[in-house]
């Protein structure tokens, strides 16, 4: 069965990425591997990432909270993952 993902990022970080280590998940190794794990015979064919764009004006850590997320959000793309 091929598979697409939507993922919410800002609940992504929020509900389990804050306050840990765990910043840098690699969000189409990990789906892909749950997919594989709950239906063996699925391929993940395409994830699409929601999100919206760190303020720096309104961060606590101001510009310190963008870079890292217009990092991720590069690498996202670079696995091929689509970003809103």
């Amino acid at each position: 069965m091929r598979t697409a993902c939507f993922v919410d990022g800002y609940n992504l970080f929020y509900g389990l990425l804050a306050g840990t280590h765990y910043k840098w998940l690699d969000l189409p190794g990990l789906l892909a591997h749950i997919i594989r794990v709950k239906h063996p015979d699925s391929s993940l064919e395409a994830i699409s990432f929601f999100t919206s764009g760190v303020k720096p004006s309104l961060a606590t850590r101001g510009i310190a909270s963008k870079q890292p997320q217009d990092t991720y959000i590069r690498a996202l793309i670079a696995r091929g993952v689509k970003v809103f």
